[in-house]
């Protein structure tokens, strides 16, 4: 089972990345969305990094998000569209570029609001990251979000 120590070290590593990287963003993948036993692995076939579960033989199943989970078909640290798909729901999030002197950087921010018998929605803190991109920023900062709302 992936913990909430994982996940804050993973977000750490995301927003410390320079640029995009598909063995990272597997990771984070398998992190946010795989089953309990899944791990990351590179293949032996094509050097392509993937996620693989044991099945109940203890043979290596190349394993895939469901259906229907907009847009992990991409690496979540190169696209926002995949980076977006790893916010939690319920979940408001706001994405920024960031100049400083001629560079750019990411800044995201994801609110974290919890449901009350009387009032709806009650707002309940954020999880920020600045990273080297806007994808880069709101991969590390979903994955802190998904930390947040873990009991251990």
């Amino acid at each position: 089972m992936t913990t909430r120590t994982t996940l804050l070290a993973l977000a750490s590593r995301v927003e410390a990345a320079t640029a995009a990287d598909r063995e990272m963003g597997t990771r984070v993948i398998a992190a946010a969305l795989a089953p309990a036993n899944a791990f990351v692995e590179q293949s032996k076939i094509n050097g392509a990094w993937c996620i693989y579960t044991a099945d109940a033989d203890g043979k290596n199943r190349s394993w895939q998000p469901p259906r229907g989970v907009r847009g992990v078909d991409r690496c979540p640290t190169a696209s926002l569209d995949a980076a977006m798909s790893l916010v939690p729901s319920g979940c408001l999030f706001m994405v920024r570029t960031l100049w400083d002197d001629g560079k750019t950087s990411g800044y995201a921010v994801i609110q974290h609001y919890e449901p009350t018998e009387t009032q709806g929605l009650r707002y309940d803190g954020e999880s920020v990251a600045i990273a080297a991109t806007p994808a880069l920023a709101l991969t590390a900062a979903s994955l802190r979000a998904i930390a947040w709302s873990m009991t251990e």
